[in-house]
């Protein structure tokens, strides 16, 4: 057996002679003895060519198509549906053909969703088999080969770049351009499945239904001009049984505040730390509920808002005696009440004086016929006094100043994320021109009311919402002008007090509800009194709430404030209940409940960019890979079985591991032609000439 292997082992060295040699018989049928004393023959050695490899092609080209088909379906349809529709929100088509759109593109979106996940699943295996081939092209014709041992062609078979061990243990000894290359790529890859997953999310929306509706409301300029001139006495009534019976609980659908924290739309709003606080919580009115949207409507939608806020101080005699006065044949608002009613002592006498002004011309709509945002400012001046049984107080000055802004603003929409929009300076709605100017009232002539100012003014048109507040409170026809003007008139007769229980309730208090008073805020039979005395007193309790140290500072700021928007509802309010119709329309789409993908920019651009990256490099290996026509098919258990054939006897000497680990390292670990001289070539580990990729090229296979 020794003798055989002595045998195998000279062969190499007697090729060359062999080929000179006349062939015997046993030669020419590719078979010759060994030796007259062996039973062995020796075989003409098995030889090969390069060929192109197209299957790594065919592979790259099939992932690139499923990866690419999903992310740009995607992309596509995180703008707009996948056909029939130029985005979410077109609205040019019919219902039922909207709808068979939006169905085939939840279909596609679905199909897209798989195509993404068997792409994710494809990833690092496609990546590893043609770095696994690339690596094979590499170790027989690249310049840099020569670096390669028999250690790092162990790592690249055991495709270390997704081993942890190889990469954090043995990254020194095992690293080479083939392996970072692979490592790279396969980062690259991971990362463009990892941010497509992460970047894309499904979002429920209501798309475009193309069944458009509308609502009619007053546009601003027409109430100024084409309507202007309509009495609004009654108005003022109408804000004075709101005034009764409003509580701060109660909730209104018109109340929008800005950045609310909850849905709850009462009253309380209006307190000082909700409304005109510092953390600016502003709260409007516009003839639309809250939770109004024009949904799917792909154009933006604009409505009317007024807001008013409200600064309400004390003042001294000096200035209250400068800035009020009575200017009511100029237009300007006055009232002054002075009850003293002699009870026989200083202590039990009942004294009331209330004077109530606001100077200018009011004569006239202090708005302008635009779109445009414009604001007001009003000032109301009051002195209270009250004395009497129930109460004792000093005579008191205050200010109340109302800036009020009128103007228009977007509404909720998918346009704007459904939050409603900022007000706006100047006119959303270009295309449908104001007209006309700023349009003065018609002014009535009449007699005034002694202390309850000028009638005329309860029938000025579009007046301002303090204007409105002050009629409605200290006006004529009010709560107190009637009730002073005229007590009897109130009297409960004689006959009715006894079947009448002590404080039952006779009528309502304005403001009272507002202002969190005691009890149920209703005037009530006082004791059982049947005369005008008690009817005095219900105006002196009014009064007294206003300056009632029991009640906290925030109350009548909290009730005026409130009456600035119910006066501010009434007057804007009408352009969804008036009688002549609206010239406004604000149209809707409750649209079709669907979903898309939803990629943020950033995130399209990240994950585009890793995937172009991953695929160009799977393109250029595959490239690469027929170019250099591997000699093996990938860098596997075929490459290292062939390897530890050549290397057998060297590594089969070796004793221990450090010898191991050192044959490792010096063994060649790249092939080339042992005769590149010849006709036919001959591969061998270690062989400086890479191996010619002609195509007639032959090589001895690796032995």
């Amino acid at each position: 057996m020794a003798e055989n292997d002595h045998e195998m082992r000279n062969i190499s060295n007697d090729r060359q002679e062999q080929q000179n040699v006349p062939k015997p018989e046993a030669a020419q049928q590719n078979v010759a003895p060994l030796s007259p004393r062996s039973s062995l023959t020796a075989h003409e050695p098995a030889t090969t060519r390069l060929r192109t490899p197209l299957w790594p092609i065919i592979v790259v080209l099939f992932y690139a198509a499923i990866t690419l088909t999903s992310w740009v379906l995607l992309c596509i349809m995180s703008k707009r549906p996948f056909r029939g529709m130029d985005d979410y929100y077109d609205d040019d088509d019919y219902y039922d053909r909207q709808r068979q759109y939006l169905k085939a593109n939840e279909n596609c979106y679905k199909a897209a969703e798989i195509l993404q996940t068997i792409a994710a699943l494809l990833t690092i295996p496609v990546t590893s088999i043609i770095c696994s081939v690339a690596c094979v092209a590499y170790m027989q014709a690249a310049s840099s080969r020569k670096s390669l041992n028999l250690r790092k062609i162990m790592a690249l078979a055991d495709q270390g770049w997704l081993s942890p061990r190889i990469l954090w243990d043995r990254l020194p000894e095992t690293g080479c351009l083939p392996l970072y290359i692979a490592l790279g790529l396969t980062l690259i890859g991971s990362v463009s499945q990892i941010l497509q997953n992460a970047f894309v999310d499904r979002e429920s929306i209501t798309a475009a239904s193309g069944d458009d509706n509308f609502l009619g409301l007053m546009d601003v300029p027409d109430m100024l001009t084409k309507y202007a001139a309509r009495p609004e006495g009654a108005r003022i009534y109408r804000l004075r049984s709101l005034l009764e019976s409003t509580s701060s609980e109660d909730s209104d659908v018109n109340l929008w505040i800005e950045e609310a924290t909850m849905d709850k739309r009462n009253f309380q709003w209006f307190s000082s730390y909700g409304y005109n606080s510092s953390d600016k919580k502003n709260t409007y009115f516009t003839p639309l509920p809250y939770n109004f949207s024009s949904g799917a409507y792909p154009r933006p939608q604009y409505a009317p808002r007024i807001s008013s806020v409200l600064d309400y101080v004390e003042i001294d005699t000096d200035e209250f005696q400068r800035e009020c006065r009575n200017e009511t044949d100029t237009g300007g608002f006055y009232a002054n009440y002075v009850v003293n009613v002699d009870r026989g002592s200083a202590q039990s006498n009942l004294n009331i004086t209330l004077e109530a002004c606001m100077a200018g011309d009011l004569s006239s709509s202090p708005w302008k016929s635009t779109r445009d945002r414009q604001g007001i400012t009003e000032v109301l001046y009051l002195q209270i006094f009250t004395h009497g049984s129930t109460s004792s107080g000093g005579r008191q000055y205050f200010k109340a100043t109302a800036d009020t802004s009128l103007g228009y603003f977007e509404l909720p929409s998918h346009l704007n994320g459904q939050r409603p929009g900022p007000l706006l300076d100047k006119d959303p709605l270009a295309g449908n021109p104001s007209r006309g100017g700023n349009l003065e009232a018609v002014k009535r002539e009449g007699s005034n009311v002694t202390y309850a100012g000028n009638a005329a003014l309860m029938e000025t048109s579009n007046k301002g919402p303090l204007l409105s507040l002050a009629l409605a409170l200290f006006g004529p026809g009010s709560f107190i002008a009637s009730r002073l003007s005229n007590p009897a008139a109130y009297v409960v007769p004689p006959t009715i007090v006894g079947l009448v229980p002590i404080a039952a309730c006779q009528g309502l208090y304005p403001l009272a509800k507002l202002m969190n008073t005691a009890g149920t805020g209703c005037v009530v039979n006082n004791n059982g009194e049947a005369d005008t005395l008690s009817v005095i007193f219900s105006v002196h309790d009014l009064l007294a709430s206003f300056t009632d140290p029991f009640l906290d500072d925030d109350s009548v700021h909290r009730a005026f404030s409130a009456g600035l928007f119910l006066a501010n509802k009434l007057w804007l309010g009408q352009s969804t209940a008036t009688m002549y119709g609206s010239s406004l329309h604000v149209n809707y789409d409750e649209g079709i409940p669907t979903y898309k993908p939803n990629i943020s920019l950033v995130g399209l651009i990240l994950g585009s960019l890793f995937l172009a990256l991953h695929l160009l490099g799977l393109f250029l290996l595959a490239a690469y890979i027929a170019i250099m026509k591997p000699w093996a098919s990938c860098m596997g258990a075929e490459v290292m079985v062939k390897m530890g054939t050549v290397y057998a006897d060297v590594l089969g000497k070796a004793e221990g591991e450090a010898e191991w680990r050192q044959a490792l390292q010096k063994l060649p670990g790249f092939i080339g032609d042992e005769r590149p001289e010849r006709e036919t070539g001959r591969m061998q580990m270690g062989a400086v000439s890479g191996l010619r990729r002609t195509r007639w090229r032959r090589f001895e296979v690796l032995r």
